[in-house]
């Protein structure tokens, strides 16, 4: 039985502890009309305990996420011209990702083809644990294959719309059995 007393304990810190003791977090999300998703996802990280918190969005997006996330820094990767992730932003993800713990990506990123194409490559080749989330897993439809191709573990967070899309039946089947499409979608 889970004893919330001792869960509390593990979370108290030292006191000379400090940020980069607790986890270093990537947050890849946003686009226009989508500040508030990235905002959230880089806030739920801190309060889940990670101690660094770096919100990266498409570069147009920079002024406005850097003032709704003041306890996160915030960093601009390429964009393509309607201010969305570009394909291109890859090799510099990769290389500033490469000195953080995880990275979640999804939430409000939209569905433009060049992110498309930027998640499924960061699925496939990210060597670190990924969790992804809202419209990173819309634009894995179709492309479920990259994950049996990824190179660190991944965490998926479907609601059951987006469980439906990604095993391609519908939301009353997912619901139905949601334990065992879960299931069957991680074994496939």
């Amino acid at each position: 039985m889970f004893d919330v007393r001792q869960a509390m304990r593990q979370l108290r810190r030292r006191p000379d502890a400090h940020k980069g003791d607790f986890g270093r977090v990537l947050v890849l999300a946003g686009s226009p009309g989508f500040a508030g998703a990235a905002s959230l996802c880089a806030r739920a990280a801190l309060k889940g305990g990670a101690g660094l918190v770096t919100l990266g969005v498409p570069a147009s997006l920079l002024p406005v996420a850097a003032g709704h996330v003041t306890a996160c820094m915030t960093h601009a990767f390429p964009e393509v011209h309607c201010g969305a992730f570009a394909l291109g932003a890859l090799p510099h993800i990769l290389r500033f990702a490469s000195s953080c713990d995880a990275v979640a990506l999804g939430p409000g990123i939209g569905r433009h083809l060049s992110t498309h194409k930027l998640t499924c490559a960061l699925v496939r080749s990210l060597a670190k644990p990924l969790v992804v989330d809202a419209d990173g897993l819309n634009n894995l439809v179709g492309h479920t294959g990259a994950l049996k191709d990824a190179a660190a573990p991944r965490v998926l967070t479907p609601h059951p719309d987006e469980m439906a899309r990604l095993a391609g039946l519908t939301v009353e089947a997912v619901q139905a059995e949601r334990r065992r499409v879960a299931q069957r979608f991680a074994r496939e």
